[in-house]
């Protein structure tokens, strides 16, 4: 006997709540969003990592939140995509800590009225929030505390114990090494030349002309007088070896012709930055933001302070660190923790230290990723959403409201999805982009494999998280099949 019961006229997709992640710097902050991941996960939400670069995944996944990166220019339209589908979104600041004008910042973030739009916003410590919190209060904008969150950083996290026993090894088997951090990638940058490099600050981030010209300057001052140090110490203080750790988007030939011949100086450009840093002897840099890492894993940092370049000064990097006033001063703190293992610091620069890094990062703890999935669970569970979803209006968000704005372009991209695939798509974007841009883009992305190292990593410190998955998006649970290929699922085992 034939049913006479009607098939729904749209399909239905029963799910648990759906949380995208956007990875930025897969060497950076791949490991903190992982972490972030898996406590959300242990909700039992399916969570999706997914790359910067990739971020259109996102309405073939239609997830009910997205954690973004960062809120500028460059993610302007996508914001107010996710907002316009009913996607409720929140800001994780990839970059939220080290900031030269931090009052400034948070005042074209909070001045901008799509901010008034989002249902979270993290910050990396005190500082930023009081900041962002006057700024509001200011321009007369009402807020509540559930949308402002002080969660912390989670890849700090990895500088604290337990997660600390997950990080990997480094590749470095020598001796006691000294590390030097650079980061120079204006005037070397390594997928394209320097002039491109400014050219594309200007023409996609409208910076000021004249300030590029003058920030390139300094910058290979700083440069050359960071190789000069290196190069002394090398030759003053023979019996220790010095790692040098570009910034990963830093050409690192240059590097290896500079010291080509300097038998104790090594070029790594690999792995993240907190191994190396747990590892060394020392810590030297100029204006690096790696000094907030190394004094959270008691290391010490080092600044080169005689050199004077105003617009690399970054105040808190400078703050926390001990200043060489000359080569010959690094030299002699060089050797001093050499032959005693450390430095005695005065008790006031040390309760200074754990001052600023209270006020600034809030991470003196390793509970920043389970923060900051607390923050976004109280999004979730303060909204009404409805779980079961329709074909129609993931369709609706890949292709009808792009239309209704007249944005052509995003139609075009999407139908092209749809019809041809990822892969085929991949091949016109990489001869509409360029080779340049699409190494970037590449250098960006990450695999189901490398997430799952490094959950098993985090799996052997502690025993909280031995029911999650890690599976291709794309192969179960994306709406849209053969779109959402470079994004990564966690989702707890026997969770539908």
């Amino acid at each position: 006997m034939q049913s006479d019961k009607k098939m729904p006229r749209n399909k239905e997709i029963n799910q648990s709540d759906r949380i995208c992640l956007i990875v930025d710097n897969p060497l950076r902050d791949l490991e903190g969003m992982v972490l972030v991941a898996l406590h959300l996960a242990a909700e039992g939400k399916d969570v999706f990592l997914v790359p910067m670069y990739q971020s259109y995944e996102v309405f073939a996944i239609y997830p009910d939140f997205v954690l973004v990166n960062y809120i500028r220019d460059n993610n302007d339209a996508f914001i107010r995509r996710c907002i316009d589908a009913g996607i409720a979104i929140g800001v994780l600041d990839t970059e939220g800590g080290v900031l030269q004008d931090y009052d400034g910042y948070y005042r074209t973030i909070f001045g901008n009225e799509l901010s008034r739009k989002l249902d979270l916003y993290c910050f990396w410590g005190l500082k930023q929030f009081e900041t962002a919190k006057q700024v509001m209060l200011e321009k007369n904008v009402d807020y509540q505390q559930s949308f402002l969150q002080v969660t912390g950083c989670p890849r700090y996290d990895f500088c604290f114990s337990p997660w600390r026993d997950a990080l990997t090894d480094v590749a470095f088997t020598g001796t006691k090494y000294v590390l030097i951090n650079t980061n120079f990638q204006l005037v070397q940058p390594r997928y394209q030349t320097a002039e491109q490099e400014i050219r594309n600050l200007i023409d996609s981030y409208g910076w000021d002309k004249e300030y590029l010209d003058e920030l390139a300057c300094q910058t290979k001052i700083a440069f050359k007088e960071v190789v000069k140090a290196i190069k002394h110490l090398a030759t003053a203080i023979p019996g220790l070896s010095y790692v040098v750790r570009p910034h990963p988007f830093e050409d690192r030939s240059v590097y290896d012709k500079e010291f080509h011949g300097y038998q104790n100086v090594h070029v790594y450009q690999e792995r993240s930055v907190l191994p190396w840093i747990r590892n060394a002897l020392v810590v030297l840099h100029h204006n690096c933001s790696t000094s907030v890492e190394s004094v959270l894993m008691d290391k010490l940092p080092v600044d080169f302070a005689w050199i004077k370049t105003p617009l690399l000064d970054q105040p808190v990097p400078k703050s926390i660190s001990v200043h060489a006033n000359s080569p010959e001063e690094l030299e002699s703190i060089v050797k001093k923790i050499s032959n005693d293992g450390t430095i005695s610091l005065p008790s006031e620069t040390s309760m200074f230290q754990k001052k600023i890094i209270r006020e600034w990062f809030y991470s003196d703890d390793g509970r920043s990723g389970e923060r900051t999935a607390r923050a976004v669970n109280e999004v979730i569970n303060g909204k009404q959403h409805n779980k079961t979803k329709h074909i129609s209006s993931i369709m609706k968000s890949l292709l009808l409201i792009p239309l209704l704005k007249r944005n052509f372009k995003e139609v075009l991209k999407y139908s092209l999805l749809l019809s041809l695939k990822t892969k085929i798509y991949n091949k016109i974007e990489q001869y509409y982009r360029g080779s340049n841009k699409m190494k970037i883009m590449k250098s960006k992305e990450f695999s189901v494999e490398e997430t799952r190292a490094i959950v098993k990593r985090i799996g052997k410190v502690t025993n909280g998280f031995d029911a999650i998955r890690v599976i291709q998006a794309n192969d179960e649970h994306t709406v849209i099949k053969g779109i959402a290929r470079h994004s990564v699922l966690l989702r707890r085992s026997g969770s539908n």
